[in-house]
């Protein structure tokens, strides 16, 4: 009767253990309900296919650089002069010299025909200036110190065959909006982004987003939340560096494409300081630091980014801007029926 009673209660230690075990894995598996298991990794985006998903995104999102090439016309130390033609710039100059701007961002294939390539970016990131001025001043009045005036720029990206051969169409620098278009030959296939559009009308803050971009050069996904809406601008509370701008914003879906454009990613706040430098390829050359530096000096403008505060265009802005150039689009043989909405 005894060995009985030991045996009763050993299953019955059995059978509560069980039940433990069993509530203590519901609740683990209750507390990661955000993440799912794909390929034996664990993913922050619960639906199938996802990394073929980003695979397919970044496909169209490419890291584009931009150079621009001046000629500087310097003015002599006593001349005072306001205003000059440039047409006669060469006879008042008493030196030349020669200087780059460089820029580098995010650019997205919205048009792909194999043989046209149209290419959605911002403005600031390909729009150089076609004339420079700087100035002094004489007795606390102001007058031309040198011009610098563009020659030639170029447009790559190094994905792209002949990539170089970049030309911009449109651009619209008070909206930070601008299309770049490629001929080519080539008959290798790039995704294009269409028919991915979000409905502004349902983002609310808080709203997950996820950033497709290239911050300093380098392939990146990143996250955040929408902290503030304004009638043309997101406020997202994700990190942003040189090389984002033209970042495409995404946010997710329960339906396939889980993927949905809410914007491109233009600009952070930042805060901007003078400096006094030496000469920009100091730092790349062996000099010894230990010695007291006796060359030229140069005053700099650096901008620090302030983090967490990127703006972010809406999708509906950019299809106003789409819209409002489709007949230079057309005319250039670029029809973009399936991006607009």
């Amino acid at each position: 009767m005894q060995r009985k009673r030991k045996i009763l209660n050993y299953l019955l230690f059995i059978i509560l253990f069980s039940l433990t075990i069993s509530s203590c894995s519901h609740q683990i598996n209750k507390s990661n309900n955000n993440t799912k298991l794909f390929n034996g990794n664990y993913s922050t985006f619960n639906f199938p296919k996802s990394s073929i998903q980003i695979s397919t995104i970044f496909n169209s999102v490419k890291f584009i650089n931009s150079i621009a090439f001046y000629k500087i016309y310097f003015l002599a130390k006593d001349s005072k002069i306001k205003n000059i033609n440039p047409n006669v710039l060469k006879a008042s100059s008493v030196e030349t010299s020669y200087d780059t701007k460089t820029a580098s961002g995010t650019a997205s294939i919205i048009y792909n025909d194999n043989s046209k390539l149209a290419l959605l970016t911002c403005a600031h990131t390909i729009d150089f200036s076609d004339t420079l001025y700087s100035y002094k001043k004489i007795d606390d009045i102001e007058y031309i110190e040198s011009i610098a005036i563009k020659q030639r720029q170029q447009n790559y990206i190094n994905d792209f065959v002949d990539g170089n051969k970049l030309e911009i169409l449109i651009s619209d620098k008070e909206q930070d909006i601008a299309i770049l278009i490629k001929k080519t030959s080539n008959n290798r296939e790039y995704s294009v982004l269409d028919q991915l559009f979000c409905d502004n009308d349902k983002i609310g803050i808080g709203t997950k987003i996820n950033i497709f971009g290239y911050p300093k050069g380098i392939q990146m996904v990143t996250t955040g939340i929408v902290g503030n809406i304004k009638e043309k601008n997101y406020i997202i509370d994700s990190q942003f560096n040189r090389g984002q701008s033209g970042s495409m914003v995404f946010v997710t879906k329960p339906e396939y494409p889980n993927f949905k454009l809410l914007g491109m990613a233009k600009s952070s706040a930042a805060d901007f300081h003078l400096f006094l430098t030496p000469q920009d390829d100091y730092l790349s050359k062996k000099y010894n630091l230990s010695i007291p530096y006796d060359d030229d000096i140069y005053l700099k403008k650096y901008a620090f980014i302030n983090y967490g505060l990127t703006n972010v265009i809406p999708i509906d802005i950019i299809n106003k801007f789409l819209k409002k150039n489709k007949k230079v689009l057309k005319n250039n043989g670029y029809l973009l029926e399936d991006f607009f909405q």
